[in-house]
């Protein structure tokens, strides 16, 4: 039943999609979650992907498919992953990083970002810059999807999801309200 569905879908998200579906159909794969530009897709709990350099991508396919990272509910990651050879999960990387990023232009409280601020800066502006541009071997937090980031967050700080030494020392003493502090920040970015 879910091939039935599934081969319609993924025919109109080819179609609509353009040369980049044509050049790589394992991206449609990926649009119906993350947008055909990596940054519009409709599930608030679903990252922005677009511009997100490659290396950080890759190491986030890898983690899902040596599940040393967890499907959230109903596991539509772990799905995608498993029909990936390493050659379609190096192009659909690169593919997503050559696109520019987009903020979510989410909802914020001006009063926790403002706290976020200094929690990103003492904390997190190390690794991710003090512009979280994302250059480099990190990911891009500005401009992510609320909900995408207190969900992640609160999963760094329980342990429940790998991290690097680093940053697990930061991310496991964050309380509740530094995580919606900082997820507040970096959803209050907007393009300049």
């Amino acid at each position: 039943m879910r091939r039935l569905i599934a081969a319609p879908l993924i025919t109109a998200l080819i179609f609509l999609g353009g040369s980049a579906f044509a050049e790589n159909p394992n991206m449609a794969s990926c649009t119906g979650c993350h947008g055909i530009d990596g940054a519009t897709g409709m599930m608030p709990d679903v990252p922005n992907i677009a511009g997100i350099p490659a290396v950080v991508q890759e190491d986030a396919l890898y983690a899902y498919l040596d599940e040393s990272r967890k499907c959230w509910a109903p596991g539509i990651m772990c799905q995608v992953m498993s029909g990936l050879s390493e050659e379609d999960i190096s192009e659909v990387s690169a593919e997503f990083a050559a696109m520019p990023f987009k903020p979510a232009n989410e909802d914020f409280n001006a009063d926790l970002a403002a706290k976020g601020k200094a929690l990103h800066m003492e904390s997190c502006a190390m690794c991710h810059g003090a512009d979280d541009s994302g250059e480099g071997e990190s990911s891009i937090l500005h401009g992510q999807r609320i909900e995408y980031l207190r969900k992640v967050m609160e999963q760094y700080a329980a342990g429940e999801r790998a991290q690097p030494p680093m940053m697990e020392e930061k991310m496991t003493v964050l309380t509740p309200e530094q995580i919606e502090d900082i997820a507040n920040f970096y959803a209050s970015y907007r393009a300049p």
